[in-house]
C-alpha cells in the first residue's frame, strides 16, 4: 500500500514542480520557477526554510535561472513565505549568492 501511496504522490503537482527545479532543462527549471510563490504557499514556511530556499539558492548559480527568479520580484515576497521577520536569516544565503556574482547584469537586477 505504502509503495501505491507514493506513486500517486510522485504524481501531485507540487511534487512535479519539485522536480522540475532539479531538472537537467533550462526551460523546465524557469517553468518551475514561474511557479515558486504557489510552491512556497503549498509547502509553508517551514518546508520552504528548510527545502526550497537550498533548492533556489542553488539555482542561483545558474544565470538564465537567476534573471527569471529576479524579473518575478521573487525575493520581494520571499520573507513572507518563510514566516515573517522572525525567520530573516534563512533567506540570507539565497541573497549573499545574489549580491555577490560578477556579472554586471545581475548586480544591477538585483
Amino acid at each position: 500500500m505504502e509503495v501505491e501511496d507514493s506513486a500517486k504522490m510522485s504524481h501531485h503537482p507540487i511534487y512535479v514542480l519539485i522536480d522540475e527545479l532539479k531538472s537537467p532543462e533550462l526551460e523546465r527549471k524557469k517553468k518551475a520557477i514561474r511557479n515558486i510563490r504557489t510552491l512556497a504557499i503549498v509547502l509553508g514556511p517551514e518546508e520552504t526554510r528548510s527545502a526550497l530556499l537550498k533548492d533556489i539558492t542553488d539555482l542561483i548559480e545558474e544565470k538564465e535561472v537567476l534573471m527569471e527568479l529576479l524579473n518575478l520580484d521573487t525575493f520581494v515576497d520571499l520573507l513572507h513565505f518563510v514566516g515573517g521577520t522572525k525567520h530573516f536569516k534563512s533567506i540570507l544565503a539565497p541573497l549573499e549568492s545574489l549580491l555577490t556574482r560578477e556579472d554586471q547584469d545581475t548586480r544591477e537586477k538585483a
